[in-house]
């Protein structure tokens, strides 16, 4: 992403996603010459907005999470994974042989068009609720998904 041309010198931009970043050494390098050009920039997916004249360790925090995410896409894999066949209501530390599994449920990995589908719903809706039962759904037969599919598109009506 060439996002040098995107910023607006004593203004302020909105960006998609820290997402959309290749790594977390771009994302620094482009909020680094924001900074120097006093632009504020809001990132509407991760609902941060970073100031050019802030320091706030908490941020950076993110920055550096979502950068790692950017590059490393396993790792949101292992979540989604964690979240829809391992995770609990409330969390806890469990060892793995003490763990039940749910019903009939493999732990399989998600295709990157069962990916792109989370991440294109995503862009659509704000309501987490929706794209954690898709992806749910995603580990499912095709009748059961579209189902679910229509089930859902209902409730988004």
């Amino acid at each position: 992403m060439q996002g040098e041309e995107l910023i607006v010198k004593n203004g302020s931009i909105t960006l998609r996603s820290m997402l959309d970043f290749g790594e977390f050494l771009e994302i620094k390098q482009f909020l680094e010459a924001c900074h120097s050009e006093n632009c504020t920039v809001t990132f509407a997916n991760e609902e941060i907005v970073i100031f050019p004249n802030e320091y706030d360790a908490a941020k950076d925090a993110f920055v550096f999470i979502y950068g790692t995410l950017a590059e490393r896409h396993d790792v949101i894999e292992k979540y989604l994974r964690y979240k829809l066949v391992l995770g609990d209501e409330e969390p806890k530390p469990t060892l793995y042989r003490q763990r039940k599994e749910k019903n009939d449920m493999k732990t399989v990995k998600l295709s990157e068009q069962s990916l792109k589908l989370i991440e294109t719903l995503h862009d659509y809706t704000d309501k987490p609720d929706i794209l954690n039962a898709v992806a749910d759904a995603l580990y499912y037969d095709a009748d059961e998904l579209k189902r679910r599919l229509n089930q859902l598109a209902e409730e988004v009506k």
